[in-house]
């Protein structure tokens, strides 16, 4: 590092490098005049550019959060996009976007996943604040036709007995011959939901068996998602110990076989929805819906928001 030639080539990287940072701002603020000022579209543009019109959003997006006034010469391009990002990703949070990203760079984080993680907890920190009255509140005061972002076990007492219809759990499934029977260690996705290992996967699905039949209606039903293949032996026997009644085992045919395990010789193109009901209940075809045990249809997960989607249980 020391030597001439390699000290100049680090300078010029420098130069460039500032280059570059000034060169992707004054794209942005080229884009808010277009499209403010004169009209345009960001697909207009990108018809013309043949950039992509996702990225013309985005620096349009950014440089119009951050105006000339409310930027700082050290800061890259990158972090204004970051705030930008979370400013509009946690609007729970009231976040103002200098605060933002005053808070990004004195944390030091750089990536998309590292601050989606921070605002997150935050995020959740506060759903939980406000959902911690609930598990409080009398039944038939929790208002309707809403989601709530919250463990199931803080709802029990919410909910009547006899007054839920379905109960649609997702939870994390336990895969055989994963370290900790997690979804694989390097994961992106939640701990708090997909990347569970076995044995917290395995409670929460022991928890929802031991207490919450007693809030289903007459004919209500648990939809209970799990794995292809047999249960795990704690999850069949929690449902034998609580009296739960299977009415039948529906396969998820996704049409094209996973990865799964390659030392085995078969791989995964299904997942198993486990109907169960309580002892002597009677289910109803309510909507005349195919009568089948085989569903097909295509998984709705979008590849290209990996990172970023919460996966619902």
């Amino acid at each position: 590092m020391t030597a001439p030639a390699v000290r100049n080539g680090i300078k010029k990287l420098h130069r460039l490098i500032a280059s570059e940072r000034m060169c992707k701002l004054s794209q942005g603020d080229l884009l808010v005049e277009l499209i403010d000022r004169h009209g345009l579209r960001a697909i207009d543009i990108a018809r013309q550019t043949k950039q992509r019109p996702s990225d013309l959003s985005q620096m349009y997006k950014t440089c119009r959060m951050f105006q000339r006034r409310l930027r700082r010469k050290a800061v890259p391009y990158n972090i204004y996009f970051l705030a930008m990002r979370m400013v509009q990703k946690f609007r729970l949070l009231g976040l103002q976007p200098i605060q933002v990203l005053q808070e990004i760079r004195e944390i030091g984080f750089t990536q998309h996943r590292d601050v989606t993680a921070h605002f997150a907890a935050r995020a959740r920190h506060i759903e939980q604040q406000r959902l911690s009255a609930l598990s409080a509140m009398v039944p038939a005061r929790l208002p309707s036709d809403r989601a709530y972002h919250a463990p199931f076990q803080t709802l029990l007492n919410v909910f009547d007995n006899g007054s839920i219809k379905i109960l649609h759990v997702d939870p994390p499934y336990v895969y055989p011959g994963r370290p900790g029977g997690r979804y694989t260690a390097a994961s992106a996705r939640p701990r708090t939901c997909d990347n569970r290992d076995a044995t917290d996967a395995i409670d929460l699905v022991i928890d929802l068996l031991r207490d919450w039949q007693s809030k289903l209606a007459s004919g209500g039903v648990l939809l209970l998602w799990q794995a292809s293949g047999p249960l795990p032996k704690p999850i069949a026997e929690a449902i034998e110990r609580y009296g739960w009644e299977l009415e039948r085992v529906v396969i998820w045919d996704k049409g094209r076989a996973q990865a799964g395990d390659l030392g085995s010789a078969y791989s995964v193109q299904s997942e198993w929805l486990w109907v169960l009901s309580r002892p002597g209940d009677r289910l109803v075809n309510h909507d005349t819906s195919p009568r089948g045990d085989i569903l097909r249809f295509a998984p709705v997960s979008l590849p290209s928001l990996a990172g970023d989607q919460q996966h619902a249980f």
